[in-house]
């Protein structure tokens, strides 16, 4: 149970952090997807409480559209 636990908080340090760079830049979420190619509708999973298991290769494409190592999605 609390391996589940863990996972579920990385996923929304994900979330948060997520939602936080693209507000950053004053990105809308469309301009993200489009421009990653993540489906606009797994993108608002992405940042919503409930997001999804993520991809690894969409941690990469988002590592590498807003120029940050993966880590500071998870901290």
């Amino acid at each position: 149970m609390q391996e589940k636990n863990e996972g579920k908080e990385i996923l929304n340090k994900f979330s948060r952090n997520l939602r936080k760079f693209r507000n950053e830049n004053k990105y809308t979420q469309l301009y993200v997807s489009i421009n990653t190619g993540i489906d606009i509708s797994l993108y608002q999973k992405y940042e919503s409480n409930n997001c999804p298991n993520i991809k690894l290769l969409n941690l990469v494409k988002l590592s590498k559209f807003y120029k940050k190592p993966i880590d500071d999605f998870l901290k």
